[in-house]
């Protein structure tokens, strides 16, 4: 069963623009006038007409056309994958220090899925209190964001409650202790 309202809420998470809200309701609401109004979006995705997932959609191309939300091939290599994150902190308060720490970041040319990369771009924002996100729209591609960790949690909730979708979080990889108990 879908709620409308807490794919609301969880747009609220993402981007206090009311704008956004109201391109969701149009989904909820009216979703031939939303599909018409965004054919262009939407046909990149390959989607022509009513589908379920069109509010999940309208969220995840809401916060694409705010910058507020990038997407990459499940290919992209890591430098790409660092100097997107980049962008999408740029306003950021601490962007310098952001910047420097995932500028440090070593890539491996052997990662052959993002999903594979992002655990580390973690590491480093969660020195900031900070961690990427993916929206799973059931595709190769990663569409994904950057939240304050402590609306992650909040955000899978409303994400899984709501019954559009899901938020895929990455965590930091686990350091192995050099003590063994």
């Amino acid at each position: 069963m879908k709620d409308p309202e807490l794919i609301l809420v969880l747009s609220k998470l993402f981007c206090k623009d009311k704008t956004l809200q109201k391109e969701i309701e149009l989904a909820i609401t009216t979703p031939k006038k939303y599909i018409e109004r965004f054919q262009k979006d939407l046909l990149k995705r390959g989607i022509r007409e009513d589908v379920d997932s069109i509010p999940w959609i309208a969220l995840v191309d809401g916060l694409y056309r705010r910058n507020l939300l990038k997407e990459l091939d499940w290919k992209s290599d890591p430098e790409e994958v660092i100097v997107i994150c980049t962008t999408l902190l740029e306003s950021y308060p601490k962007f310098d220090i952001i910047f420097k720490e995932l500028s440090s970041i070593e890539t491996e040319e052997d990662i052959e899925d993002i999903e594979e990369f992002i655990p580390t771009i973690n590491e480093k924002l969660i020195l900031f209190d900070l961690q990427v996100v993916v929206i799973d729209i059931n595709s190769d591609s990663y569409p994904f964001t950057i939240l304050p960790i402590p609306q992650v949690k909040e955000a899978i909730g409303l994400a899984t409650s709501s019954g559009y979708g899901e938020i895929k979080p990455y965590t930091a990889p686990k350091k192995e202790s050099r003590f063994l108990i």
